[in-house]
């Protein structure tokens, strides 16, 4: 918290936006994971806090849902600038998947949903899941549209646990989607293309969601894409790498072209972004994404250990204990994966380059 970011909140409005939206989201995040014990709010914290509001109640009010609706009055009032006009969306039920092709697990899935629709919440499925492309690779990406409260928190957490016996190796947990946000949605959230192709665990209801508003600001995106440059320089892949590191690092070097386009104002449904995206690219930079895809293509569940399931206590948790590692998943040769290196870096090069271009 230095220099740069007192001139960054005082003249630019937009990177203001994204702090405050982005503290929003942690305190949403830190109410969710309460049994998980969170640490005291650090002075730190709550004087970067009360920069971002001109607030002193984050000095002295550790109520997570005040503060949350003390943040949603500042976006309401303060950011005209940055909303558009919302849309109406109305989410189909699973049985629109084509009922021939339902996960079996599915149906637990709509029980959870059963018990969030009592305290007004609601659980969709989005991503590989929703549209009917899953491979063996594939997360379950679920999210949970609703109120915080903590009949939510106990049911997420039970969720979260099927969640890892479904996919040992799944990286996150359930995303949730505040209701109080649909006055003014932010798309990093979910995107609004995304929302519409998702599914709802219901057999016969439908669910529509009506944003009024929604925020454009470029800021998440490219502070995503400029930490993923930053942690990972070279390609950290070989073939003896643990399998769960290997789908982590893969997921999320694929996520970086609909990050790139968000950031350019195009956000996109995942699946569509890479014809785009490629365009940007050169030919030897995008084969760093080829060989990507190709890993996710050729991953293979079921050599996947069931160590994994017994061993891991919360889906939040990166450090996990590794029982496959990526040879035991792929047909990749050493060959395929040492000749990334080069692309890899090029990659990130033309990557960066496109993020100074704001």
């Amino acid at each position: 918290m230095g220099i740069a970011f007192f001139k960054k909140i005082i003249f630019d409005k937009e990177y203001l936006l994204f702090e405050l939206l982005k503290l929003k989201k942690s305190l949403e995040i830190e109410f969710l994971n309460q049994s998980y014990k969170p640490k005291p709010k650090s002075v730190k914290f709550k004087f970067r806090s009360f920069l971002l509001t001109k607030n002193i109640s984050f000095f002295f009010n550790s109520n997570n849902l005040e503060l949350i609706e003390l943040i949603e009055c500042l976006l309401k009032r303060r950011f005209s600038k940055f909303k558009r006009k919302g849309v109406k969306i109305q989410i189909e039920n699973i049985n629109d998947n084509n009922e021939n092709n339902i996960p079996e697990f599915f149906s637990n899935l709509v029980s959870f949903n059963t018990l969030l629709e009592k305290v007004d919440s609601n659980l969709i499925v989005q991503g590989s899941y929703s549209d009917n492309t899953f491979l063996s690779y594939s997360d379950l990406d679920l999210v949970i549209i609703g109120h915080l409260s903590k009949e939510v928190i106990k049911i997420k957490e039970a969720i979260e646990k099927e969640l890892i016996k479904i996919d040992p190796l799944q990286h996150h947990g359930v995303f949730f989607i505040n209701k109080n946000s649909y006055a003014n949605y932010w798309q990093a959230d979910l995107p609004i293309e995304t929302l519409k192709k998702a599914l709802y665990f219901s057999h016969k209801r439908k669910l529509e969601i009506v944003l009024d508003n929604v925020f454009s600001e470029k800021y998440s995106s490219y502070y995503f894409i400029l930490s993923f440059i930053n942690n990972y320089k070279n390609f950290p892949l070989k073939l003896d790498s643990g399998a769960f590191f290997a789908k982590y690092f893969v997921s999320q070097l694929l996520l970086l072209p609909a990050l790139l386009l968000a950031f350019k104002g195009n956000y996109i449904y995942k699946r569509e972004s890479f014809s785009l995206a490629k365009n940007l690219y050169s030919v030897e930079a995008w084969r760093t994404i080829e060989i990507a895809s190709k890993i996710r293509s050729q991953w293979n569940q079921k050599e996947i250990s069931n160590s994994y399931v017994e061993t891991r206590k919360k889906i939040a948790n990166k450090k996990v204990k590794e029982y496959n590692i990526l040879k035991s998943v792929i047909e990749l040769n050493d060959v395929e994966l040492q000749g990334i290196h080069e692309s890899y870096v090029l990659f990130l090069s033309e990557t960066r380059g496109l993020i100074k271009e704001k």
